[in-house]
């Protein structure tokens, strides 16, 4: 009996520990995937994202970061090109397997929905513009059973793609605020800060100086890490990377500002992301004269007035982060 019962045991133990190396597998692959998107590596992020599908066939999570991965992927070519569609459409098949996969405990998509929703909305009234009987045919597919769909009787059977609402659907990398919610995949559980810090906290940096692609104070900055590097020591993490900071966040006016807002260079177009080149953060306000501070390619970090001189007349927008409890307290 004592022999049968250490064979019981010794049988548990490998169970045990063979769950904890899956599930320890698992997570690691999760992360892997979440690091490669944040950096911008979308091909890798399909690449690697495949490789763990067909090592656990019924897992959701590669699928989720692959439809983000075609996402952003199609936002890097021109509105309405071939390239763009064929990417979109690699996202929804990869959205329509996280659906299909996701179990009870996974997190509804409902921001990547809605990106993906508006941007067929804008594809099926420009194929009713065209005539493009094809693409709306592809759209309608594409959308059936997943999407909500509703017939515009102005233009006969053609559809129009209107937005599935699903107010509740939050993932543990969303923030909110009047206009909508973005998925963004950076950790902000510890932004609740008073904005006067960050500028605070900016401070400590100038004279660093610039270096492509670092973000440390002893290495030196890029423009985007100088802003990265500051808020991370908030407890605040987002993409290395021009492009996708610019897209976090609420648009500001420049008369509503801050200390700590974040200024992107490229564009006066809140929704031009591509565009974007420099970016900034709002450094101090005194009498209605805005200075910022950022790390410029001859100058490392630096002090500079926003409103006057030479980055008066450059195309900027303002953005803002907020979490859903600052949103809260907003209201």
């Amino acid at each position: 009996m004592e022999q049968f019962n250490t064979v019981i045991m010794k049988y548990i133990f490998i169970f045990y520990f063979l769950l904890g190396f899956v599930l320890t597998s698992h997570a690691q692959s999760d992360k892997k995937l979440q690091k490669l998107l944040n950096k911008g590596k979308y091909d890798k992020v399909m690449t690697q994202g495949m490789k763990a599908h067909q090592k656990k066939y019924n897992e959701a999570y590669p699928f989720k970061y692959m439809s983000w991965a075609c996402w952003f992927k199609a936002q890097t070519f021109s509105k309405f090109s071939d390239q763009q569609w064929k990417y979109l459409k690699r996202s929804i098949e990869h959205y329509v397997r996280y659906e299909k996969l996701k179990s009870s405990t996974d997190k509804p998509l409902a921001t990547l929905e809605n990106k993906i929703t508006l941007y067929l909305t804008e594809f099926s009234k420009k194929a009713l513009e065209d005539q493009n009987d094809i693409l709306l045919s592809e759209i309608n597919q594409l959308s059936e059973n997943v999407f909500v769909l509703e017939i515009d009787e102005t233009t006969s059977d053609a559809i129009v793609v209107s937005v599935k609402e699903n107010k509740e659907a939050f993932s543990p990398f969303s923030f909110t605020y009047q206009e909508g919610s973005y998925e963004t995949f950076f950790k902000a559980e510890n932004i609740n800060i008073p904005p006067y810090l960050i500028a605070k906290k900016a401070d400590d940096y100038i004279g660093v100086p610039y270096k492509y692609a670092k973000v440390n104070p002893y290495e030196g900055f890029d423009c985007s890490g100088f802003v990265l590097y500051v808020y991370k020591q908030f407890g605040v993490e987002f993409p290395h990377n021009t492009k996708r900071i610019a897209m976090l966040g609420k648009t500001i006016a420049l008369e509503n500002v801050q200390e700590g807002d974040i200024v992107c260079f490229g564009s006066s177009d809140s929704d031009d992301y591509q565009s974007i080149s420099h970016l900034g953060m709002i450094y101090k306000i005194e009498n209605e004269k805005i200075k910022m501070i950022h790390c410029g390619t001859s100058t490392g970090v630096i002090v500079a007035p926003l409103t006057d001189g030479y980055w008066k007349s450059r195309p900027y927008f303002i953005k803002r982060l907020l979490t859903l409890d600052q949103e809260r307290m907003l209201k």
